[in-house]
Parts: C-alpha cells; structure tokens; sequence
C-alpha cells in the first residue's frame, strides 16, 4: 500500500537523518551481509534510497524495488548527489516474481516496511515470493518497530532504531491490535499521518516459517544483547537453512 504522496516522500530524508544513520547502520549492515555470504542483494523497500545507495557506494551489487513512484523519484534524486546509479522498478511485492526472475543472495526489507503492508495475506504472499528470490544459501534481513513495547505502552521513542533525524516530531495518533497510526511533524510544520501494522514476534515468525525460513539471527538495535523493553527496532534474519 503506497501511502507516499510526492510531498511526503520529499519530506522523508529528514526523519531518516542520512549521515547519522549512516555512521550509525551501514556498518552493520555490511557485516551482516559478509558474515552470510552475500554478494547479489535485492531491496525491497527502497524508500528514499538509504540501504541501496549505501551498498552501492560501497561496491555492493543491488537491484531495487518500490510501490512507491514518488519515494523512488526522491531515491533517484539522492543517488545522483550520492554518485551512484540505481536500478529501480515499481513493483508491489506480491507482484515480485511475475516481474523479476533473478535469484538473490541477500533481500532486505528494512525501515518498519513490512509493516506497511495492512492485508496479512498480501504480507504473507509477499514473504513467500522473497523466499523463492532467495538463492539456496540465501537470507532475508528484516526489521520491525518494537510493536510489544508500544502496545504495552512501553516503547522508547528515544530509541535510534532506524530514524535518525532531530528535527522531526513524531506522535502516535492510534495505537490497536491491528493498526497504529503514527504522525510526523517535519520542521516546516507540515505533518502526514502513516498507518502501520503492528507485527509482533511471533506473526512475523509465522509469517516466514510458512515461507520455508528460518530464523538465524535477531538483533535488538543492531545488538545481540538488550533489554527487549528499550529497543526501538528489531532486526531478524532468516534463511532457508536452519543454520546459515
């Protein structure tokens, strides 16, 4: 579900905060893709271009995917200033494999974008079309919001899961079972609304064990050791091996 309008989408780099983030994420994400092996990557979040253009820069082979035409106008925007060129297509994830036939390494789907996804089929389907993307030896990095620490009125906004910008003000609207509504503020006072589900552990585990994944790996603010009450983001990665 596209919920990115062109202003909104213009908006988004400022909630990323994309040179913190950068010393922040990049490194670990590159760890994670050595340590598993990865050469070939697929993104299937594109957003504003964050994890594509980094990899990029960083000599890493990515193809890119959005539902978004106007998040990925901005990310073609950004990896002209980054010197890089993308490879990008507008693609709904359910749509994935009537559209791409490669095999990947590596399928990233980061930045709470999952959540986006509303319909639990769609989400479902999404998953199991990212599982035959995925090479033999291949693995899926995903992340979510601490959805349990929200629901339970517990979550850390302080956390710096993913977001990185200091200038954005961002409330929750609605918080329920099945959707949260989050706004967000940007400095010039304009505030878009953006409707998530709220994936817990054990759906998203569901989710991908009827995939035929497996979980390898889960880290708590890009750490293996946390107080599951402060983390701002989960970040899981399964494989088809059980162990990878």
């Amino acid at each position: 579900m596209d919920q990115f309008n062109n202003d909104f989408a213009s908006h988004w780099d400022e909630l990323v905060g994309w040179e913190k983030r950068s010393n922040t994420e990049t490194a670990f994400i590159l760890k994670l893709l050595e340590k598993y092996g990865c050469k070939s990557i697929l993104d299937v979040a594109l957003g504003t271009g964050f994890h594509s253009i980094e990899l990029l820069k960083n000599g890493i082979s990515v193809k890119s995917i959005d539902i978004s035409p106007a998040m990925i106008t901005v990310a073609n925007q950004n990896a002209r200033q980054h010197s890089v060129d993308i490879d990008a297509d507008c693609i709904d994830w359910v749509e994935l494999n009537n559209k791409i036939d490669t095999k990947f390494d590596c399928i990233m789907c980061l930045g709470n974008s999952l959540a986006c996804e509303m319909d639990r089929t769609k989400q479902q389907q999404a998953i199991v079309n990212w599982s035959q993307a995925l090479s033999d030896d291949g693995v899926v990095i995903v992340d979510r919001r601490n959805y349990e620490a929200l629901l339970n009125n517990e979550y850390n906004f302080g956390s710096k899961g993913q977001y990185f910008g200091d200038t954005v003000k961002i409330t929750s609207r609605k918080i329920a079972n099945d959707e949260t509504v989050f706004s967000y503020t940007f400095s010039d006072t304009k505030t878009f609304d953006l409707k998530m589900y709220p994936l817990l552990d054990q759906q998203i585990q569901e989710l991908f064990n009827n995939a035929g994944l497996h979980q390898l790996a889960v880290y708590g603010d890009r750490e293996l050791a946390y107080e599951p009450k402060n983390v701002g983001f989960w970040t899981y990665v399964f494989g088809k091996k059980k162990n990878a």
